[in-house]
C-alpha cells in the first residue's frame, strides 16, 4: 500500500510505499539411516528424521522521488530514486533424530533454534512500467535495488541428547547457546514484479490504483547460519532471504 503526490505542472512525484510479508512453513522428513545433514555433522551425523518449522515477517518502507516518461500514448515510465528502511524477524525450528548403529537402542535427538533480526536503511532505485489497456486496467512491470547499512543480531542455541530407548534414562545432555551480532553490514537488495492493475477517479479529488501480480524479493548475505565441526568449532556461513509469490496493492493518489 501507498501513496503519490504528483508536483503540479511537472513529471515529478513522490511517493510513500509499505510492503508487509509474513509466512509460516512446517515440514517433516523421515528417510533412511544416515540421510539427513544436522547442525552437528561430527557429533550426531547424517539424522534419520527431522521436523522443522520455519517463521518470517518481512516489512519494508520506501520514500522515492520519481519521474514520469510517457511513450506515446499507451507505455508510461517512472524512473525514481529515495531511500529504503527494511526489517525482518526469521525464526527456525529443527528437531534432529538418529539411532546409533551400532546398538539401534540408543538414540541422539537435537532441537535447534536460530533466529535472525535485521534492520537496515540506504538509498534505492527503481523503475515502473505501466501498459495502458483499456477502461482504466494496465499492466504494470517494476524492477528495483536497494544498499542497506544494516544491523544484524543471529542467535543460535541447540541442545543434544543422548537418551537410551529402552528406558528412556539420558546419558547426555548438552546446550549450547550463541549470539552474534553485526553492526554497519551492507546488504544488497533486488526485487522485481509483474502484474495487472486498475485505476478509478473519484469526483476529480483522488484517484485509488488497485494492482496485483507476482513479486519476488531476493536480500544477499542476511542471514549468518552456525555449522560446527569436528570440535565444536563454530563456523559463520553467509546466507541469502529469497521470497516470492503472490501481493496485492493499493495507491492512493490525491488530485
Amino acid at each position: 500500500m501507498g501513496a503519490i503526490y504528483h508536483i503540479a505542472g511537472t513529471g515529478n512525484n513522490i511517493s510513500l510505499q509499505y510492503t508487509h510479508y509474513l509466512n509460516a512453513r512446517n515440514s517433516d522428513s523421515i528417510a533412511g539411516k544416515n540421510s539427513i545433514g544436522s547442525y552437528f555433522p561430527f557429533v550426531i551425523g547424517p539424522s534419520d528424521s527431522a521436523k522443522a518449522t520455519v517463521n518470517l515477517n518481512y516489512n519494508a518502507v520506501d520514500l522515492m522521488l520519481g519521474q514520469n516518461i510517457n511513450i506515446g500514448h499507451k507505455l508510461a515510465l517512472r524512473a525514481a530514486a529515495g531511500l529504503r528502511y527494511a526489517n525482518t524477524n526469521f525464526e527456525l525450528k529443527a528437531h534432529y533424530t538418529k539411532l546409533i548403529e551400532q546398538t539401534d537402542s540408543d538414540e541422539y535427538t537435537s532441537n535447534v533454534k536460530q533466529t535472525n533480526d535485521f534492520s537496515g536503511i540506504g538509498p534505492r532505485l527503481a523503475l515502473n512500467g505501466n501498459y495502458n489497456l483499456i477502461r482504466g486496467f494496465g499492466i504494470i512491470a517494476n524492477v528495483g535495488g536497494s544498499l542497506l547499512i544494516s544491523a544484524v543480531d543471529n542467535k543460535f542455541s541447540a541442545r543434544i541428547v543422548l537418551r537410551r530407548k529402552s528406558d528412556g534414562s539420558i546419558m547426555r545432555d548438552n546446550t549450547y547457546n550463541f549470539d552474534y551480532k553485526s553492526n554497519n553490514q551492507i546488504i544488497p537488495e533486488c526485487d522485481a514484479q509483474l502484474g495487472i492493475d486498475y485505476a478509478h477517479h473519484f469526483n476529480n479529488k483522488f484517484s485509488l490504483i488497485f494492482d496485483a501480480g507476482w513479486k519476488i524479493t531476493h536480500y544477499f548475505n542476511i542471514i549468518e547460519t552456525v555449522w560446527f565441526d569436528r570440535l565444536f568449532s563454530r563456523n559463520l556461513k553467509s546466507k541469502y532471504l529469497s521470497f516470492s509469490g503472490p501481493f496485492l496493492g493499493v495507491t492512493f493518489i490525491p488530485n
